[in-house]
């Protein structure tokens, strides 16, 4: 119920704020500097990264109660940590994605691997694994954010249709990084999960580290026009 309350208000607000127009016919329907070989990198990229977080994260409560030794009853408040560090991440990955875009992707990466092999060397001392498990939420958050805006700059075509592509790509991550979890975990144990998930992420941050040159991108304003002027303020 409190779910389906939030979800309400949520159509509301985009009902309310959502700009007027044609299809197709806006700012941000192409990319602003589309680069086929750039998209495709970023797909990659957010593959790996979001298997990267979804191996380890899906079996997030063994490893909390196994490797932790955290109590099963605080598991409950341990996530709500991960979930309110992912709001915090997507307002930093906001505040930099227009300022910053390049570092705006480089960053969550970097520190969504630092977290994974911080909870699989750390992971049994429980400050450091609150911790870790925080950052890995907030830069998962962050990095989404990122891929929002920066699908707005490569889109070698339709911007629409490009970033249904990285919403593919995520949902593939998450499909593959549950089932590679799924492998590891009986014969390896729940920390066999975190160590993957790590070494995925520096996978990813190679990928986007070779990321083919083109000019300096510049950031893309993501605000709309034509806005009703209720939502300005927001």
């Amino acid at each position: 119920m409190a779910l389906s309350g939030v979800g309400l208000a949520a159509m509301v607000a985009t009902a309310l704020c959502l700009p007027a127009g044609r299809p197709g016919r806006g700012h941000a329907a192409r990319g602003t500097d589309p680069d086929a070989r750039r998209y495709a990198s970023l797909v990659m990229m957010t593959i790996l990264a979001t298997t990267g977080t979804f191996a380890a994260y899906t079996y997030i409560t063994p490893f909390l109660i196994e490797v932790g030794r955290f109590p099963a009853t605080a598991t409950g408040p341990l996530l709500l940590v991960r979930g309110v560090a992912g709001v915090v991440g997507v307002a930093a990955g906001g505040a930099l994605v227009d300022r910053r875009p390049g570092v705006a992707i480089m960053v969550p990466v970097l520190a969504q691997a630092v977290a994974l092999l911080g909870l699989y060397a750390a992971g049994g001392t429980r400050a450091a694994a609150i911790g870790l498990l925080a950052l890995s939420g907030l830069s998962f958050a962050a990095l989404t954010t990122a891929l929002a805006s920066r699908v707005l700059q490569v889109a070698p075509g339709s911007a629409d249709l490009a970033a249904a592509g990285i919403s593919t790509a995520v949902n593939v991550g998450i499909t593959v990084g549950a089932l590679l979890g799924s492998i590891l975990l009986p014969g390896l144990g729940v920390r066999s999960t975190v160590l993957a998930s790590g070494l995925l992420s520096l996978a990813a941050l190679a990928v986007a580290l070779g990321e083919p040159p083109a000019q300096a991108l510049s950031g893309i304003r993501t605000t709309m026009t034509g806005t009703p002027e209720r939502c300005r303020s927001l």
